[in-house]
């Protein structure tokens, strides 16, 4: 069983940022549905949304990659399930 999840993230701009998120993502079993990524070069930050498909077991792994990754990058992220549907007003 698979869940639809969105990421997102953003920290200081440098190389390889793309390629170690999708790579967690890849270690992990899941699938990239949609992605949008933007450089600010007057905050020199880097900003990723992705929509995602996980396999149901592996959120918990995906978590503890991401996590990694994020220490390595000063990554700021959140994860967040579609099937939770968010309170609003």
């Amino acid at each position: 069983m698979t869940s639809e999840n969105i990421l997102k993230l953003h920290c200081p701009d440098r190389p390889g940022i793309l390629a170690a998120v999708t790579a967690t993502l890849v270690d992990n079993g899941g699938d990239v549905r949609d992605a949008q990524s933007f450089g600010d070069d007057d905050t020199g930050e880097f900003f990723i949304r992705m929509h995602l498909l996980l396999p149901s077991k592996d959120i918990a792994a995906f978590r503890e990659g991401i996590a990694a990754v994020a220490d390595d990058f000063g990554i700021r992220w959140e994860l967040h399930d579609c099937a939770i549907r968010p309170k609003v007003l």
